[in-house]
């Protein structure tokens, strides 16, 4: 094999620093070939995100919240909703004390069960209300999310970086979800006039208090049903910490990890099952155990079908035009020879480490504003490169 030289390669985010050695695929050996197809090959066995969409992501919101400017949280106007992330009760008390945020998450649910599939509810009502707030100028940039619900349906997650009152989104979100051929909002209407129809009681599964239920309950049925509480949305304070929460919550799998773990052992039973052969002499014998396999790949294949239907159809995630520019910075280097290198080592908060083929790729999460000089260049790769 002709004699080559592994290039020394560094890429940098907002958030992290990854170390790696780069090569022509064609010098490459045969496993680390194996370890770059595997880890190129995007097919949603699962519909799920695979591992490389969620790293491109990743770094997608967090530099879509490192570009974003500083806002002045007013009053009671936006809300913070710590709860949602895993922050002990001293870390809470601290960060409630921001006046500041970057990036705001708007959350889309359907009021009623879903009667359409996943790409028509994509592309007819979430392309809609992306449009509409847009062109209404409430926001221009943002990335959006599909996950699945317990009970089945879909809902979006939205990060931009300006905040919208939360009538404004529900009034247009209401509005495209009751459009001729979807009704979404008649469904619900319909459903609530007959659950309450001998008085208001409450829900099996509302952990809300009676008061609460009994207050929504008059307000709706004032209305006739027909503005349900579809959206929501909260303004992230403004700290590394919260945005490193948000990035892991919105990267997460869109739905439980038991269904994944599920479709794996199937996968592998099948693969099993596919590649039994049989030797006996007895033709009977061989036909009937042929047969049997055939019956158990079948019900596998069942299963599985089910189970996919859980997960989210066609495209998972997507962005804005003005964030898909948002690239962190590819560059050759020798390792020693970055600049801040050491004081990454040093205060870098976590190191993972992921194998391709016969090589390792080191990354350091830390906090880009404690390096001058790396954000220096960072910031200049953005400037020239990405706005």
């Amino acid at each position: 094999m002709e004699n080559y030289e592994l290039i020394p390669t560094y890429k940098l985010s907002a958030d992290h620093l990854t170390l790696y050695y780069n090569g022509s695929t064609q010098f490459l050996s045969d496993c680390d070939k194996s370890g770059r197809e595997n880890l190129l090959d995007n097919e949603n066995k699962y519909f799920e995100l695979s591992q490389n969409a969620r790293v491109r992501l990743k770094e997608r919101v967090t530099l879509f919240a490192y570009t974003s400017e500083n806002k002045k949280i007013q009053g009671n106007k936006f809300v913070r909703d710590l709860n949602k992330y895993e922050i002990s009760k001293n870390d809470k008390s601290k960060y409630k004390q921001s006046q500041f945020y970057k990036i705001v998450m708007i959350t889309l649910t359907l009021p009623a069960k879903q009667k359409h599939t996943d790409t028509i509810i994509k592309s007819k009502l979430l392309n809609q209300f992306l449009s509409e707030m847009k062109a209404q100028g409430y926001f221009e940039d943002y990335i959006w999310k599909a996950e699945k619900q317990d009970n089945g349906n879909i809902h979006f997650h939205i990060i931009t970086n300006q905040f919208v009152k939360w009538q404004v989104i529900r009034k247009i979100w209401n509005r495209i979800l009751n459009k001729k051929k979807f009704n979404y909002v008649d469904d619900f209407s319909s459903n609530m006039q007959k659950f309450f129809k001998d008085g208001f009681r409450k829900f099996k599964n509302d952990s809300r208090p009676y008061i609460k239920q009994y207050k929504v309950y008059t307000q709706n049925k004032k209305e006739g049903w027909s503005n349900p509480n579809t959206t929501d949305i909260v303004a992230i304070v403004n700290s590394q910490f919260l945005v490193f929460y948000l990035v892991k919550y919105i990267a997460k799998g869109v739905t439980n990890s038991i269904r994944k773990a599920r479709l794996e052992l199937l996968y592998d039973r099948k693969e099993k099952l596919e590649e039994i052969t049989f030797e006996q002499d007895q033709e009977t014998a061989k036909y009937v155990r042929i047969n049997k396999v055939n019956d158990l790949i079948e019900k596998i294949n069942t299963t599985i079908d089910i189970l996919k239907n859980q997960g989210v159809k066609g495209r998972i995630w997507s962005c804005s035009s003005g964030v898909t520019k948002l690239k962190p910075i590819t560059d050759i280097e020798h390792f020693h020879n970055i600049p801040n290198i050491e004081k990454v080592k040093k205060i870098s908060r976590h190191t993972s480490c992921f194998n391709i083929g016969s090589r390792d790729i080191l990354t350091y999460y830390f906090d880009i504003k404690k390096t001058p000089k790396l954000k220096q260049i960072l910031d200049k790769h953005i400037i020239d490169n990405c706005l």
